[in-house]
């Protein structure tokens, strides 16, 4: 939750309007509203999925002889998260880069937290819920990663969906926008 009150208080404190302009009639504050909303959401996506690259990892690292089903999981949920990862990391990171009186340490800090922050948090969680599981409990978690993910328990959506939610409907509100710029 830390890292989440830093980049609400980096985003208020910096502002962001040259990432996206605000739109007609929507005031400044309303603008550094969304625009943390929409880091927030981005966070929490980017948390998730480093949560499941964990689990894909540690279970790897202690189940060597599981990697065919392991592998195919992993990849079944990177190709179907893949474009929702991407504008979670855009919403995350562009903010802070054109924000107008960034300082480049405030842009490192941003770009440490989704590079090396949140994978470490991910790490601390997953490790400590396969510890806390039985050997048995362990294995048969990682021998059927696969099958779970296929079954849609490793689903973004259905883990953050308040968070998907806001990601896609910004990401439809820019793909709107593009095309009536494009037909203007």
């Amino acid at each position: 939750m830390y890292w989440v009150t830093l980049l609400g208080c980096l985003l208020l404190c910096l502002g962001c309007p040259m990432a996206i302009a605000p739109s007609r009639g929507e005031s400044p504050e309303a603008f550094l509203v969304t625009m943390q909303q929409r880091m927030e959401a981005g966070l929490a996506i980017l948390y998730f999925s480093a949560k499941v690259d964990q689990y894909y990892a540690q279970c790897l690292r202690r189940y060597p002889t599981l990697p065919e089903p392991l592998d195919a999981g992993y990849h079944v949920f990177q190709d179907n998260h893949a474009q929702l990862s991407a504008a979670a990391r855009r919403y995350v990171l562009l903010p802070a880069a054109f924000a107008p009186f960034a300082e480049p340490t405030d842009r490192e800090r941003i770009d440490a937290l989704v590079d090396t922050g949140i994978p470490a948090q991910a790490t601390r969680v997953v490790t400590n819920e396969l510890a806390g599981e039985s050997a048995a409990a362990r294995y048969v978690q990682c021998a059927f990663f696969h099958v779970d993910i296929l079954a849609g328990a490793y689903d973004i959506a259905t883990r953050a969906p308040e968070a998907v939610k806001l990601i896609e409907d910004a990401e439809h509100g820019l793909a709107r926008e593009r095309r009536t710029r494009g037909t203007s």
